[in-house]
């Protein structure tokens, strides 16, 4: 299934290699707000794994980060009572500098 998180990039965790092999993977951190003071914030982790790393950062300006995000991920795993095992992975990534 694929999600679409809009959002401000709060975290930004540094590649590392994936336990037992050498492919590397990215962690970061998008939260989103709501304008009803009824909805708490969420934050999500959405991993980014091998050359897509690259791809994702491509278009990221440094020197003037973006207010927003927009990123599609997929979402992989299951609901499970108490212990939910989902993980979402970069798809498309849209910067938002207006």
């Amino acid at each position: 299934m694929l999600v679409t998180i809009t959002g401000k990039l709060i975290r930004i965790d540094p590649s590392r290699e994936m336990p037992g092999s050498k492919r590397k993977f990215q962690r970061v951190i998008v939260q989103v707000s709501y304008n009803d003071a009824r909805i708490k914030t969420d934050f999500f982790a959405v991993f980014i794994y091998g050359d897509d790393i690259k791809a994702f950062w491509s278009e990221y300006n440094f020197k003037h980060p973006p207010h927003t995000v927009e990123v599609t991920v997929k979402m992989n795993g299951r609901l499970n009572g108490n212990h939910d095992n989902l993980t979402l992975t970069y798809k498309i990534v849209k910067w938002i500098y207006n």
